[in-house]
C-alpha cells in the first residue's frame, strides 16, 4: 500500500480502526485488512479504485452502502459502514476467513457435484432474500463468493448499483432504481451489457447460470475470446450444453442452469426463490435432499435428514455416515485406500462478524469431537479449540498436513435473533473429495425437540451397520444422554460459554458459568466435570489458594462421575487433585482411567506428561507430551511440554524447535512463554531468552521467572528490582515458588530454600512448574533442606539426582 493512500484512510477512518496490511484488489477496489478497536475484530476496507471514483457523489455513494447494509442473512456479507478518503469512496464489512470461489476453482477446476449443489444453494438464498428487499447485485461471480467453514457467502451486495447511482444526476435515484452496464463481462446478461435500463433481478439468476456453468464444466460460458467478442457471445449464442461437457450431472440440474442463460429474461427463472426452489428439487427428485447429486452413487450414499440439527445430532449424523462408509470396505486383503480409520473436527466458522457468538461455534465443534471419540476404532484428533490461538485460524490444507489424518470434518454456524444455521462438510484428505455435506436451520428453541425424535431414527437406521462391523455408538439412549447431559437449553449455552472461558483460561468466568448452569440442572453430569477442572487452574490463572478450591474441585469430579461414570475430564481433574495432595500413585491412577476413557485428549496427555516429570521419569514424560502432539499438532501448550521435556533430557536443540512453535502458535501463551525462554538460555541464545520473557503476564509466579532469568543472565539490577515487587505480594499464592525462583537465581540459597519451603506449606506446585531435575535448583542439590523438602512431597531426592546427572552427560 502506498504511504500516501495507507495514511489518507487510516485518517478516515481515524481511532475506530487500526490498518493492518494491503490483502490485494480486484477490478474496483484495492482491499486492506484493518482491526476494529472497539470490537477487537477483524474487518475488511474496500477503497475504490480512481477511475471508479472519478465523478462520484461521495455522499450519494454512502447512501447506497447504507441502503444496502440493511442486508442482514447467514448467506450475505455484511455492509458495515462507508466514507471518503481524500476523494477516494470506501466502504467496510467483516472480515470472512476463508478462500474465494475463484481460488478454489483455480486449484480443483470443475467441483464435485455435490459440493456445486450446495455452494449453488447458498448462493441462491442470498439473492432470494436481497431480491425481496428489492437489491440487485449486479456482479455475481467467483471472485465475489467466499467459502467458509463449508458455507458460500456473498460480498458485495449492490456495490456495482451503488457506483452508478451515484454518478447519476438524479438525486432520488436508488438501488432500485435504473439499470447499469457495470459488472464483469464474462457473467453479465444481455440485457446489462448494453445498459438497458429495464434491468432487473433478472440479470443476477444469468450470471447465477454463469458461475454454475463454471463450476460444472471448468470455466465460465465462452471462455477465452476477446470482450467484444464475449459480449456479443452473451447476446447472440448458446453456450456448450453442460449435458456434452460434464456427462454424468443430473440431467435436471445441468437443464435448469441453461434456462438461467437464456437471452430473454422472461424465458429465466423469475425469481431468486424459483432458483433455490428448483435447486432443492433437482438435486434430490424424491423431495429429500442427498449427500451427493449424482444419483448413480445415491443408493450407496448414507442419507442424513437436513432436520438434524443438534451438535449431538450432527456429530451422529456424521459418526453414522463414516460407519456407512466404513461397511462398504472390501475385505481386508482386498482394502481401498478411501477406508476412514481418523478423522479431525477443525474450528466451526463463526459466520456473520458477531465475536460474541464465537463460543457457541467453538462449543459445537468440541461436541462434534467428543461425540465422533464414541465410534469404536476411529482415531479423533486435535480438539478443535487449539486450532484458534490468538485469533489464528488453521486452514484445512495445513491441518491437514499436519495431523495425519483420512477425513477432515468442518464447518459453519451463524446465530442470530434465536434461530441459527449450520453447514458441515466432511471431506477426504487423500484427494480432497467431498464424502458427505449438509446445511441445517433451525430456531435454536427447538434443539432439544428434535434431537432425541431425529437422533433415534438415525442410529437406527445405521445400527445394523455398525454391528456388521463391530463398531458403534453403543445403546442409543444412553449416547443420547451421556453426550448431551442436559434437557435445559439455557443450561447447556451456559456450559458452552463456560468451556470457552475455560479454553481462554479465564478461570473465574468459567467458574461463574458452569455454577449457573448447574443451577439450572442438578443432574448436568458434564457441568459438573468443567467445574471441577476450572477449580483446579483457578490457582495458576486465577491465583485463589490452592485449598480454598480443592475441596470443591475434587467433589465437583466425583460428583460428575456419579452421574456419568463414563466422563473422561473428571477423572484429569482428580488426577490433578491428587497430584497437589502429593498423592502420586492415586494421580498416576486417574490419570491411566482418563486416557483409557478418551485416549485422543491431548491436553489429558500433557498433564500425565507433568505428573511423570514431576516424578523423576523425563523420557517417559517426554514420550507422553509427544504422542499430545501428534493428537494436536496445533496447541501451544503441548509444544511447550515437548521442548521442556526435550530441555530436561538434553535434546537442546529440539526443545528451541518445540518452544519456537509454541510462539509461532500463540505469542502470548504463557507456558510456550516459560519454555522458549528456557530453551533459547540453553541454547546460549541470550537476548533472545530476554526478550521473549518480556511477553509473560504479571501474574505469579512468572515474575519469579523473570527475575531468576535476569540474574542469571547478568542483570542483578533488574531481578533484584523484581524481587522487590514480589515481596510486596509475598501473601499471594505462589508468591513462595516465585521469590524461590529469583533468589536461586540471584545465588541466595539460603532465602530460596526459606521460600520453598513455604512453597510447600502453600501446597505450590514448584516441582512441576521448574521440576525438581532442573539445574536452577543444582546449587541446592546437595543441601538436606532440599532433600527433606523432595521427601516431603513424596518423591526421592535420589531419583531427581540421578535424572539431573544422566542430562549432564
Amino acid at each position: 500500500m502506498s504511504s500516501s493512500l495507507r495514511d489518507d484512510l487510516q485518517s478516515a477512518l481515524g481511532t475506530a480502526y487500526t490498518l493492518e496490511r494491503e490483502l490485494g484488489g480486484g477490478g474496483m477496489s484495492r482491499v486492506f485488512l484493518a482491526e476494529e478497536v472497539r470490537l477487537g475484530r477483524k474487518v475488511v476496507v474496500k477503497v475504490l479504485m480512481p477511475e471508479l471514483a472519478a465523478g462520484l457523489s461521495a455522499n450519494r455513494f454512502e447512501r447506497e452502502i447504507k441502503l444496502a447494509a440493511q442486508l442482514a442473512h447467514p448467506s450475505i456479507v455484511a455492509l458495515l459502514a462507508a466514507g471518503d478518503a481524500n476523494g477516494l469512496p470506501y466502504y467496510t464489512m467483516p472480515f470472512v476467513q476463508g478462500e474465494s470461489l475463484r481460488a478454489r476453482i483455480a486449484v480443483a477446476g470443475r467441483l464435485p457435484l455435490q459440493e456445486v449443489a450446495t455452494i449453488l444453494r447458498d448462493i441462491a438464498r442470498a439473492l432470494s432474500y436481497a431480491h425481496e428487499r428489492g437489491i440487485v447485485h449486479r456482479d455475481i461471480k467467483p471472485e465475489n463468493v467466499l467459502l467458509a467453514g463449508g458455507a458460500a457467502v456473498v460480498t458485495d451486495f449492490g456495490i456495482a448499483k451503488a457506483i452508478s447511482a451515484s454518478r447519476t444526476a438524479a438525486g432520488d435515484a436508488t438501488l432500485t432504481s435504473a439499470g447499469t452496464s457495470i459488472g464483469t463481462p464474462a457473467y453479465m446478461s444481455p440485457e446489462q451489457a448494453i445498459a438497458d435500463p429495464a434491468t432487473d433481478a433478472r440479470a443476477d439468476i444469468y450470471a447465477f447460470g454463469c458461475v454454475a456453468y463454471e463450476l460444472l464444466c471448468g470455466d465460465p460460458p465462452f471462455h477465452g475470446r476477446p470482450i467484444y467478442k464475449l459480449l456479443a457471445a452473451h447476446m447472440s449464442e448458446q453456450p456448450v450444453d453442460i449435458a456434452k461437457l460434464r456427462p454424468e450431472c443430473p440431467p435436471a440440474l445441468a437443464t435448469f442452469v441453461m434456462r438461467c442463460l437464456e437471452k430473454d429474461p422472461d424465458l429465466r427463472p423469475q425469481s431468486a426463490a424459483e432458483v433455490h426452489a428448483a435447486l432443492e428439487t433437482v438435486t434430490t427428485p424424491s423431495g429429500e435432499r442427498t449427500r451427493d447429486v449424482n444419483t448413480a452413487q445415491a443408493s450407496t450414499k448414507p442419507v442424513i435428514p437436513r432436520r438434524f440439527l443438534t451438535p449431538l445430532g450432527l456429530a451422529l449424523a456424521a459418526a453414522a455416515m463414516i460407519a456407512v462408509v466404513w461397511t462398504r470396505r472390501k475385505p481386508e486383503s482386498e482394502a481401498t485406500s478411501s477406508a476412514l480409520h481418523s478423522i479431525a473436527v477443525l474450528p466451526f466458522a463463526n459466520v456473520g462478524g458477531d465475536t460474541a457468538n464465537t463460543y457457541f461455534a467453538d462449543g459445537i465443534a468440541e461436541e462434534l469431537a467428543t461425540t465422533l471419540s464414541k465410534v469404536e476404532g476411529l482415531r479423533v484428533v486435535a480438539r478443535s479449540s487449539s486450532f484458534r490461538s490468538a485469533g489464528r485460524q488453521v486452514d484445512e490444507h495445513e491441518a491437514a498436513r499436519k495431523l495425519n489424518v483420512d477425513a477432515l470434518l468442518l464447518g459453519s454456524v451463524r446465530r442470530s435473533s434465536g434461530r441459527m444455521r449450520l453447514t458441515a462438510r466432511l471431506i477426504a484428505v487423500k484427494d480432497e473429495s467431498l464424502l458427505w455435506s449438509d446445511q441445517y436451520d433451525r430456531e435454536i428453541k427447538d434443539v432439544f425437540t428434535l434431537q432425541d425424535e431425529i437422533t433415534r431414527a438415525i442410529v437406527a437406521a445405521i445400527q445394523p451397520h455398525l454391528a456388521m462391523i463391530g463398531a458403534g455408538l453403543g445403546d442409543t439412549d444412553s449416547a443420547l444422554r451421556k453426550n448431551t447431559g442436559t434437557s435445559n437449553l439455557e443450561a447447556h449455552d451456559l456450559y458452552l460459554r463456560a468451556q470457552f472461558y475455560l479454553r481462554r483460561r479465564a478461570i473465574p468466568a468459567a467458574i461463574n458459568h458452569f455454577e449457573r448452569a448447574i443451577a439450572l440442572d442438578s443432574t448436568y453430569a458434564r457441568a459438573y466435570s468443567g467445574l471441577s477442572a476450572a477449580l483446579e487452574f483457578s490457582p495458576y490463572f486465577a491465583g485463589v489458594p490452592a485449598d480454598d478450591v480443592r475441596p470443591r474441585a475434587t467433589a465437583a469430579a466425583r460428583r460428575a462421575l456419579q452421574l456419568d461414570p463414563s466422563l473422561a475430564e473428571p477423572h484429569t481433574a482428580l488426577a490433578m487433585a491428587y497430584m497437589h495432595a502429593h498423592q502420586w500413585a492415586e494421580s498416576e491412577r486417574e490419570h491411566n482411567l482418563a486416557l483409557k476413557l478418551d485416549p485422543s485428549d491431548a491436553a489429558a496427555r500433557g498433564q500425565f506428561a507433568r505428573l511423570l516429570l514431576a516424578t523423576g521419569r523425563p523420557k517417559e514424560a517426554y514420550d507422553e507430551a509427544r504422542r499430545a502432539e501428534a493428537l494436536d499438532p496445533f496447541s501451544p501448550v503441548v509444544a511447550s511440554w515437548v521442548a521442556y521435556t526435550a530441555l530436561i533430557l538434553g535434546k537442546t536443540e529440539e526443545a528451541v524447535g518445540s518452544a519456537s512453535r509454541g510462539l509461532e502458535l500463540d505469542s502470548t501463551s504463557a507456558p510456550a512463554i516459560y519454555a522458549a525462554a528456557q530453551a533459547y538460555l540453553a541454547a546460549g541464545n541470550t537476548a533472545k531468552a530476554i526478550a521473549t520473557i518480556d511477553h509473560l503476564p504479571n501474574v505469579l509466579p512468572w515474575p519469579g521467572f523473570i527475575a531468576s532469568i535476569h540474574a542469571v543472565t547478568g542483570d542483578r539490577k533488574t531481578a533484584l528490582r523484581i524481587v522487590r515487587e514480589i515481596e510486596s505480594r509475598r501473601n499471594a499464592w505462589s508468591a513462595g515458588t516465585a521469590l524461590a525462583w529469583a533468589y536461586l537465581g540471584l545465588g541466595d540459597t539460603t532465602r530460596g530454600l526459606d521460600a520453598l519451603e513455604r512453597a510447600t506449606d502453600d501446597r505450590e506446585m514448584w516441582y512441576v512448574w521448574f521440576t525438581a531435575a532442573h539445574k536452577i535448583y543444582d546449587p541446592v542439590r546437595g543441601s538436606p533442606r532440599f532433600s527433606a523438602l523432595i521427601r516431603r512431597v513424596g518423591l526421592d531426592e535420589k531419583l531427581f539426582t540421578a535424572v539431573r546427572d544422566s542430562t549432564r552427560r
